[in-house]
């Protein structure tokens, strides 16, 4: 049987939505992103994996809210475990890599090893709460330059507009592909930002933009 949050009100709804763009309380925003998934009626073991969450750990928010409304944002969760090391898209972009061939990638040896491959992804690849922006000197000449930097909760890259765009693209474009060189991926993405384009209106990329896209 599936579950979801009772319907939320519009009220409700905006503050959720207001928790997820200004809260810097990873705690809170965890809760509001499986209450305002549960609200768009995604399954629990759905949002699960999209946010890696364990299903219990879904399961006790939704239960929370439909009994106690927003108390169940403070409320503590003693069985959800520890966090994991790596969620579904990271582990998705090691096991990629790993099945591509090196020199497919523009280097010079024709198979992998932990280190090697340790090394290209962090060398090549998004890496969320790195932070350089945080270093004196950068903090230093924003000030100078009058520029405020606005910061993303932790853990909420996906905050960010242009998140849900990657999810499609990394779907049509890149999953399951086997490109011999950075040319040719380049010219696969812009293949497909050409035919996203023309066709935005098209059901199941905007299913896929729609699940990741909160704001």
């Amino acid at each position: 049987m599936c579950i979801y949050v009772r319907d939320i009100t519009n009220e409700e709804g905006a503050h959720l939505k207001r928790i997820l763009r200004r809260s810097n309380d990873s705690f809170r925003v965890k809760r509001a992103q499986v209450i305002l998934a549960s609200a768009q009626k995604m399954k629990v073991p759905e949002i699960a994996n999209s946010f890696g969450f364990s299903s219990d750990y879904v399961s006790y928010v939704v239960h929370g809210f439909n009994e106690t409304g927003f108390e169940v944002l403070e409320s503590k969760y003693k069985n959800c475990g520890s966090s994991p090391k790596f969620n579904n898209e990271q582990r998705e972009t090691v096991v990629d890599t790993a099945l591509t061939k090196p020199r497919d990638l523009g280097l010079p040896f024709t198979e992998w090893s932990l280190p090697k491959l340790k090394d290209y992804i962090i060398g090549n690849t998004d890496i969320d709460n790195f932070s350089p922006h945080l270093k004196e000197e950068v903090i230093s000449w924003c000030k100078k330059n009058d520029i405020e930097l606005a910061f993303l909760p932790t853990n909420a890259s996906w905050l960010n507009r242009m998140e849900c765009h990657f999810t499609a693209l990394r779907k049509f474009a890149i999953r399951n592909s086997n490109y011999r060189s950075h040319t040719e991926l380049a010219s696969a993405i812009r293949r497909y930002i050409i035919w996203r384009n023309k066709n935005h209106g098209h059901k199941i990329l905007q299913a896929i933009e729609n699940r990741v896209n909160f704001l």
